[in-house]
């Protein structure tokens, strides 16, 4: 995949979370963009956010799925300027298990290497619409920890 656009986006889950549905917030940077590709990162990956929490673990990730509200990238209308015009959004990415998301390889911490990311054919996304859901509480009673997903996309944010 060609990275023509890149943001790292972080959902801060807060210390003690019980409830096993996380909705994400929006995103203006990312609203109306056509997304190309996705990862997710684990404490494996990163020690720290940049807000300085912990990551989810590999035992959070192996329990968490993501469903994202897009567009239908067959039925899409696009601006001269690449942006997205027609917005009607629906459920049509669900439950994709995070681990598919991961696409760093840390078995061996001195020489960690990168897999193909997941790909998407260019939907936008209604950030404030998607959620991850975990089937088993994260554990994160001491502190809060972060949700980091990676976003490759293409054209210009409709903020």
């Amino acid at each position: 995949m060609i990275i023509k656009k890149y943001q790292l986006v972080e959902f801060v889950i807060p210390q003690a979370y019980t409830q096993y549905k996380y909705t994400f917030q929006d995103q203006p940077f990312l609203r109306g963009v056509q997304v190309l590709g996705l990862e997710i990162f684990s404490i494996s990956d990163m020690a720290l956010s940049p807000a300085q929490n912990p990551l989810l673990t590999i035992a959070n990730l192996q329990n968490a799925y993501l469903t994202l509200y897009t567009n239908d990238p067959d039925g899409q209308k696009l601006s001269p300027q690449g942006t997205v015009l027609n917005t009607d959004k629906s459920e049509l990415i669900q439950n994709v298990p995070a681990l598919r998301l991961r696409n760093m390889e840390t078995g061996s911490a001195a020489q960690p290497f990168n897999r193909r990311p997941f790909e998407m054919a260019g939907q936008t996304i209604a950030w404030d619409k998607s959620f991850i859901t975990f089937s088993a509480a994260i554990g994160n009673a001491g502190n809060a920890v972060s949700l980091l997903l990676g976003v490759t996309y293409q054209g210009i944010a409709l903020t």
